[in-house]
């Protein structure tokens, strides 16, 4: 999951020049790039939540499942 987030957010840097290249002059081919720019980028914000819900869920509840370290409970007791 940490991957595919670190592609999304290379894929958004990327995207990024195409904005600033292809989107400069208005043109019909600009319109339907600008089109496919929002999709893109809404299908990355929804991976992007689902990830986070997901490592909330998961990682908080995860925590309180796994024993403590035995460095912990003699920092704790001390």
């Amino acid at each position: 999951m940490l991957l595919g987030m670190e592609f999304v957010a290379r894929e958004i840097r990327f995207y990024t020049l195409f904005e600033a290249v292809y989107l400069k002059t208005p043109s019909e081919a600009a319109e339907q790039l600008a089109s496919t720019l929002i999709q893109t980028y809404g299908s990355r914000l929804r991976y992007l939540a689902s990830a986070y819900t997901y490592y909330r869920k998961y990682t908080i509840g995860m925590s309180h499942n796994v024993p403590l370290s035995p460095l912990y409970r003699v920092v704790a007791n001390f």
